[in-house]
């Protein structure tokens, strides 16, 4: 599921620098034979240039941080609502109790 995330983000990526006018621009790598595919933008401002699969290797990983973290958190909401229940289910049957006693001392 997660690299199908990365891909839809990959293809949101290309089609908004496509939309501002700001084409890829073709990069060789000296340690690589495949090319880079790198904005203006990306030149102009101080960004490392990855090839595309090192990108999508650490938008993969950055997304399983996210869903680790989501289901920590998830986790954490999950026990607080059972204790919330369980104390709820107390208070209600301290209420029942209350309501039996007062229930028979009417009748005494």
């Amino acid at each position: 599921m997660s690299d199908l995330v990365v891909n839809e983000y990959t293809d949101l990526v290309w089609a908004l620098n496509a939309k501002t006018g700001k084409g890829p621009i073709t990069l060789s790598r000296s340690n690589s034979t495949t090319s880079t595919l790198v904005t203006e933008e990306d030149l102009t401002s101080n960004v490392n240039l990855m090839s595309p699969p090192d990108s999508l290797l650490q938008g993969k990983f950055g997304l399983q941080r996210l869903l680790a973290e989501f289901s920590g958190k998830t986790e954490k909401l999950q026990t607080k609502i059972f204790r919330l229940h369980a104390e709820v289910e107390t208070a209600e049957a301290k209420c029942e109790a209350e309501r039996k006693v007062s229930e028979h001392k009417r009748t005494i």
